[in-house]
């Protein structure tokens, strides 16, 4: 089993030396920093990015910029988004 594949079942995995959760992750990070400097009046741009970040979202769902792909802030938002995750499922 990948860590991938660990990850999305929710197991312990380690992404340290993963080159696929490092690209992915790095991805992630280039797709914050645009989110952030998008002028908030660019809604459209702002919910593209949204689902380029593969937020699965439900009804009207706005992220006020900073947003960030920091430890403390991650654990905060995968509550929040597992929520949405599971009502859009």
């Amino acid at each position: 089993m990948t860590e991938k594949e660990k990850m999305l079942k929710g197991l312990l995995y380690d992404a340290n030396y993963d080159k696929e959760l490092g690209s992915e992750r790095l991805k992630a990070k280039d797709l914050c920093f645009k989110y952030n400097t998008t002028l908030p009046s660019d809604e459209e741009s702002l919910r593209k990015i949204i689902c380029e970040l593969k937020i699965k979202t439900k009804g009207n769902f706005f992220l006020t910029p900073p947003f960030s792909t920091i430890n403390s802030v991650r654990k905060k938002l995968i509550s929040i988004l597992h929520y949405f995750c599971i009502m859009k499922m």
